[in-house]
């Protein structure tokens, strides 16, 4: 689904990204996980092209790709109620909207019918991005990019939400992320990302085994909390 080779971005000379090589298979998920700073934007941006790398290659092998960004306020149009923001990505299409489908969703995603009359600013952060989420689901892709989309939801909610998509088997997801804890929880491969390296890959089922001190740092912090 996803290739990145030998990919280098710098900014004035200063490499912010170096040597990335990622591989996300068709029908598995990965997480690609690092603290603030760490480059996750940056290579975010280098995916969806709306940046060019400074050298390497990233190929994208699915044409039915969506993503959910970290900035969702500024991925819908205000002047949309939820309703035409939902909509808007069949308008290109020949797919024809679900209603069905969305009245299930919106139960999922504990999303008021009522809400569709709605506007962007009339919605507090955590039902925008779950729109968002649930906007990328509608469309049915093949690839699902996730970037910080979980950071405004609640935990009930958010659990709800990843249980979904772990359901669905025949989507590809990379996540990106700074939380170790639901990369874990739904995804099958991690990649940590530290100061623009990966530093290690690993299996969330197989977490005993790290090396690098920053990665065991995040595991220290995640046992911390379930005590």
């Amino acid at each position: 689904m996803l290739e990145i080779k030998d990919l280098y971005k710098s900014y004035n000379k200063k490499f912010i990204l170096k040597n990335i090589n990622i591989n996300v298979k068709k029908n598995s998920s990965l997480a690609l996980i690092g603290e603030s700073g760490a480059g996750k934007t940056t290579l975010s941006k280098l995916i969806l092209n709306i940046e060019k790398p400074t050298k390497g290659q990233i190929n994208i092998r699915e044409k039915k790709v969506n993503v959910v960004f970290q900035d969702y306020r500024s991925s819908v149009n205000p002047t949309f109620n939820i309703d035409e923001i939902l909509k808007e990505p069949f308008w290109s299409t020949n797919i024809k909207f679900d209603k069905k489908e969305l009245g299930n969703l919106l139960q999922i995603f504990n999303l008021p019918n009522t809400i569709l009359d709605k506007y962007p600013h009339q919605l507090s952060g955590g039902q925008l991005q779950r729109v968002c989420i649930l906007r990328a689901i509608l469309s049915k892709p093949d690839f699902l990019i996730l970037d910080e989309a979980f950071n405004a939801l609640d935990i009930y909610t958010k659990a709800k939400i990843v249980s979904f998509l772990k359901e669905q088997k025949d989507l590809t997801l990379f996540l990106i992320t700074h939380d170790l804890e639901i990369a874990v929880t739904l995804c099958e491969d991690i990649k940590i990302l530290y100061k623009g390296d990966i530093i290690e890959s690993l299996k969330s089922n197989s977490l005993k085994n790290v090396k690098h001190p920053y990665t065991k740092m995040l595991i220290d912090s995640i046992m911390k909390l379930e005590k």
